[in-house]
């Protein structure tokens, strides 16, 4: 990748930041707006779970594609792309009432975000090399809070609880006596309603109208993803500035120079194979679990509070997952300042840290109290915070970060659920929701194993040079 300008850098992470707090919105919808999905297919929770299954399988096959897709083609072309076919695809996916056709264009959403994931993660790093590990953390911070808001702004447009739209009884003056004196259009329902049946059933038309976000945002994808477009026609206009002579030796120079610095690194390089092969496994298989049971907490978060003993409604729902992503951005945020005072080891072993308590709060009061049952949301959400960027720079740290890497740890965090993980969790929440922390506790033990391999593995290594 040519140097570019010291504007046109700025000017191509701007977009990135942009167009990933876009993609950041699209992705967490789907969390969101799980149980409204479900009315407008008139389906199982089991089986609209296919969708995060579906989704992550194709990010997976977008990671490993994008790396072929980015040698060979223009990397700005390619992302931008891929942006407008997501956008599009948001438009549609709300309008189908097929599960079929829903989960083809999850699958079509998942592989445009493996190849958004990985072209912008490495455009960061290639446009600042060096410098690059702050503006890392700026974009997973976009990212995460794009995840913050996004259950506030789809609030008014989802379908109201099923709970409310109920009528425990046949009995219109019962009704009556159940339902707000001012809410007269849920009452006038009710009495339409009870003309055909007193039982609210599953194949009644739903009220959710969440296709009007949704439109918004896929128009949005498109228009930043043409947006996107402009960054190679600037590139070229540049390129075509640069006709002297003289700018042709120092960049010949540069890439010397360039070329030099690596075989440097190379030589000074004294880690084995052993070591080599053992870090990449290790942090691949910590993303792979992560990842795993990270998504599967926001998708299953709604109807994880709606179905324990204390019997949440969504909005409430709603905004306990908007205060989790809130804490989530802020943790990414403080990322930024905490990868330049703290050890990415360390870093690892604090979130994790938090992540078990979190869990533990839910393991032992999540079914009594409400109070701890917050406290544990916002506990465990800390605890995701920059987990991936801080992988991503203990790996760089330790080995060195190439292209082939980095689509390997983005394929390593979507494979789990791409494999059918969230399905495990979709098949028995319905009736024992508390399968969700039992799997997370078990995942977070196989975090700590990981993180004591990688603390074993660098301390073998010391002892032998």
């Amino acid at each position: 990748m040519e140097e570019m300008s010291v504007k046109l850098k700025w000017l191509s992470t701007i977009v990135l930041l942009i167009t990933f707090f876009l993609y950041s919105l699209c992705w967490n919808s789907f969390f969101s707006t799980l149980l409204d999905f479900q009315e407008i297919l008139a389906t199982t929770t089991d089986k609209i779970s296919f969708g995060l299954s579906v989704r992550s399988a194709g990010s997976c096959i977008g990671a490993l594609g994008g790396s072929i897709l980015y040698n060979h083609t223009n990397r700005d072309i390619t992302y931008a792309v891929f942006l407008i076919i997501m956008g599009m695809v948001a438009v549609i996916i709300p309008r189908i009432t097929d599960l079929i056709w829903h989960l083809f264009l999850q699958s079509i959403v998942g592989l445009a975000v493996g190849v958004i994931e990985v072209g912008g993660n490495v455009k960061i790093l290639l446009i600042w090399k060096e410098k690059g590990g702050p503006f890392l953390q700026a974009l997973s911070a976009v990212w995460t809070s794009g995840g913050a808001i996004v259950p506030l702004l789809l609030e008014p447009f989802l379908s109201p609880t099923p709970e409310e739209n109920r009528c425990k009884t046949s009995n219109l003056t019962e009704c009556r006596g159940l339902i707000n004196a001012n809410n007269e259009t849920k009452l006038s329902l009710i009495e339409n309603s009870t003309k055909f049946t007193s039982n609210y059933t599953a194949t009644e038309k739903s009220e959710s109208i969440i296709w009007l976000p949704y439109t918004v945002l896929g128009v949005s994808l498109v228009i930043s993803g043409l947006i996107a477009l402009l960054i190679p026609l600037f590139s070229q206009i540049e390129k075509a500035k640069k006709k002297s002579e003289k700018q042709r030796n120092i960049e010949l120079n540069n890439v010397e120079g360039e070329k030099s610095e690596l075989m440097k690194k190379a030589a000074e390089e004294s880690i084995t194979k052993f070591y080599k092969y053992g870090c990449v496994a290790l942090c691949c298989l910590l993303l792979f679990i992560f990842y795993g049971f990270s998504d599967t907490t926001w998708q299953y978060w709604i109807p994880f509070v709606v179905r324990i003993d204390l019997k949440l409604d969504k909005p409430t729902g709603l905004h306990m997952l908007s205060a989790m992503n809130t804490a989530f951005a802020i943790t990414n945020l403080s990322g930024i300042f905490l990868a330049a005072k703290i050890k990415p080891f360390t870093l690892l072993m604090f979130l994790t840290s938090l992540l078990t308590c979190g869990n533990l709060i839910h393991f032992f009061f999540c079914n009594t109290s409400l109070t701890l049952l917050w406290v544990g949301a916002i506990v465990e959400a800390i605890g995701f915070g920059c987990i991936y960027a801080t992988t991503f720079n203990y790996l760089q740290l330790k080995v060195g970060i190439t292209n082939t890497l980095g689509s390997l740890l983005v394929f390593a965090a979507w494979f789990a659920n791409g494999m059918g993980y969230s399905l495990l969790i979709g098949y028995f929440i319905e009736q024992y929701p508390m399968t969700l922390i039992y799997t997370n506790i078990f995942s977070i033990a196989v975090i700590i194993f990981c993180l004591f391999g990688l603390y074993f593995l660098e301390k073998r290594v010391k002892c032998r040079n």
